[in-house]
């Protein structure tokens, strides 16, 4: 929560000193680890994909972004798409077309679909 508190408005290289210490130990940190990183776009995409291999039940994904999403909106974050020019995701899915020919929209059908609108959402949000 501390780490989340510095990091919302704006990204602190302490915020991102403290994700990186307990990323690979609890799960939710390693999320706002890459969530952070994908609005400074300079995304690890090492650990991202590593982070994808772990976590890939999609109740799971689903559950974490609505947890992240909701300590965020707690910590009241202040300045309305700060991150907006620097934001990176470059993880889109391939799935667009899939998801919209099924009448599936705003991509919540996958675990691609999830990280990539939350990284868009947490960018906008701060």
């Amino acid at each position: 929560m501390h780490s989340l508190q510095k990091s919302v408005c704006p990204i602190s290289s302490e915020a991102i000193a403290i994700l990186d210490a307990i990323k690979d130990v609890f799960s939710h940190a390693g999320l706002l680890y890459i969530m952070l990183h994908s609005c400074g776009g300079s995304i690890t995409w090492q650990f991202y994909t590593q982070y994808k291999r772990r976590y890939y039940k999609f109740s799971e994904v689903d559950l974490f972004a609505d947890k992240l999403m909701f300590h965020i909106t707690e910590v009241g974050p202040r300045r309305q798409g700060t991150y907006k020019s620097s934001w990176e995701f470059e993880d889109y899915g391939e799935c667009w077309s899939d998801h919209q020919n099924l009448n599936e929209y705003e991509g919540q059908r996958c675990n691609t679909c999830i990280y990539f609108y939350l990284s868009q959402e947490v960018a906008l949000i701060s």
